[in-house]
Order: structure tokens, then sequence, then C-alpha cells
């Protein structure tokens, strides 16, 4: 989606390297962007252009895209790449009426300091593209950390989500030996027209035994010591659960178990196509604002 308005300024504040990259994304699409709180960040922006301060920032922009995740503390930008602390009190009140707002995982930010605050996370087309994102960088995690292919291996992902799904589809066109676990009758017949093999969340007792890895997508407690003791020694465990996770790290540490909990692999290992689903998101969204 190229620009049909030249004059329209995007502000980009705050936010890890997946912000980075949609802010270059905007710019290729010739809108005029400026960042801040990237002062830390020594790599290239493109066409952007690095504001000394929040408000030559704001200056003229049209709307502000804010990080994701919007704040750690509710209290504080995100800001990793800057040692300057800038709190949502201060930004927000630079803000004018006529400048939208857009965070990702926004929480209660909004309601709290009386702004509106698009989620940009809460775009299904987003969630959907992230699910993939997570799922394939999952994979290449376990590939390098057990070095050897997960072709015939036994696999078994916790939960059909959309993470779930798209890891099963993944491991599967890799030659794995896919266990699927759900609780729903409808998802198991999913499961099986797909071709993998369906488990009961309850019953995962069941298989874990033959399984070389494990991917749980469920967050709350579903791979507690009840389970973990059936596994082989040299399994691998990764979480992808958001807080609290779905893995009792405590019990798989007394088991001698390796266990990972990867959180936000998007942003971490996949930046770049992360930021360009989420820059083509926002402009979605100005879209159906009636903005461009």
């Amino acid at each position: 989606m190229k620009c049909s308005d030249e004059n329209i300024k995007i502000a980009v504040i705050g936010g890890d390297l997946r912000q980075v990259y949609t802010a270059t994304e905007l710019a290729n699409n010739g809108y005029e962007v400026a960042v801040f709180g990237f002062e830390n960040f020594t790599g290239d922006i493109g066409l952007c252009t690095r504001a000394s301060c929040v408000d030559d920032a704001l200056n003229k922009s049209r709307c502000v895209v804010l990080p994701m995740p919007l704040s750690n503390d509710g209290k504080m930008l995100f800001m990793p790449f800057s040692d300057i602390k800038l709190g949502l009190c201060d930004l927000f009140s630079k803000v004018s009426d006529d400048i939208m707002l857009f965070g990702g995982r926004v929480g209660d930010v909004s309601e709290k300091y009386g702004v509106k605050i698009e989620d940009y996370f809460e775009r299904e087309e987003l969630v959907i593209a992230n699910a993939y994102l997570t799922a394939e960088s999952a994979v290449s995690i376990a590939s390098n950390e057990m070095k050897e292919s997960l072709r015939y291996m036994s696999v078994l992902v916790m939960g059909y989500g959309r993470i779930g799904k798209a890891l099963c589809h993944l491991l599967k066109g890799m030659g794995a030996n896919v266990y699927a676990s759900a609780r729903k009758n409808k998802d198991f017949e999913w499961i099986r027209a797909f071709g993998y093999s369906p488990i009961d969340t309850s019953k995962v007792c069941d298989v874990v035994a033959s399984c070389r890895l494990i991917f749980n997508t469920i967050p709350k407690l579903v791979l507690g010591e009840d389970v973990l003791c059936c596994l082989q020694k040299d399994c691998l465990v990764i979480d992808l659960a958001s807080k609290p996770g779905g893995v009792d790290f405590e019990a798989a540490k007394k088991c001698g178990l390796k266990t990972l909990w990867a959180l936000g692999l998007p942003g971490k290992k996949l930046p770049i196509s992360a930021g360009r689903v989420q820059a083509r998101v926002i402009l979605d969204m100005l879209e159906d604002e009636g903005v461009i």
C-alpha cells in the first residue's frame, strides 16, 4: 500500500527491533516517519528521521505508533534502545486530540490515562501472522538446541490454537511424527484431517514417553511433575505460552530436563518480518479510519 497523501507524518516512539523495521517499512511506503527512543540503535533506519526529542517526533504527526508491549509496568513506555525514561503520563500530555495513537498489548492503559489507543495486537491478521512467526522461530530454536533433524522425530504440541496449528503444520512438513493435544472433539477431527495424531490434553502422559520434543502453547500449568517425570531425559521442552506459562520449571529441573521459556519470538528472532507485518496492519487501520 503506497502513500496517497505525502503530507502524512507518522511518529514511531519506543520499542524493540520489530518497531525499527515497522518504521522503515512505513517510510518505504512513502510516508514521512520520525523515530524517537532509538538512540542506542546504531543500525540503518532507512528513510526515517531520528527526532532529537519527543516533541520533534510529535510535531505535525498525524499518528503515533507505540511499541508492543506498550509498557512493562503500566507507567513507563517500553524503550529498550534508549537510556531515556519516558513516562506514559508525560507522553500522553504532549499528544493532541487529533493525533491517532496505536500500541500493542495496551491493556488498561487507555482507561487509566484517559486516552484512546488503538491496539494493533487485537487485529486478527496480526495475531495470525505472529503465530506463524512464533512457530517458525520455535522450530528453529529446537533444531539448533537439539543439533539433529526433526524428521521422523515424535513431537508433541500442547494446545491447538493459532500457534499450535502453525507448529503442527511446520513440523509435519519437516517429516516429524506430530501429536497435537486439544480438549474439544471438533479440534480432534481437524487434527486427524491434517494428518496429526490427536491426544486429549489431560491424557498426554500416554504419549510423552515416546516424544523427544514438546512445545507448549497453553498459558496455564499443563506440564506438571506428573507429566514431566514420564519424559525421556533427552527430551527438550519449549514453553511458548505467555505468563504464567504452562511448565513447572522447578519440577523439570528436578527431573533433569532441559526447558526453555521462549517469549516474544517474532520481535526477537524475526524482527524484519514482524515489523513488516505490523506496518501493514497499521496502514490497514489508518485506511479503515479514513486517514489514508
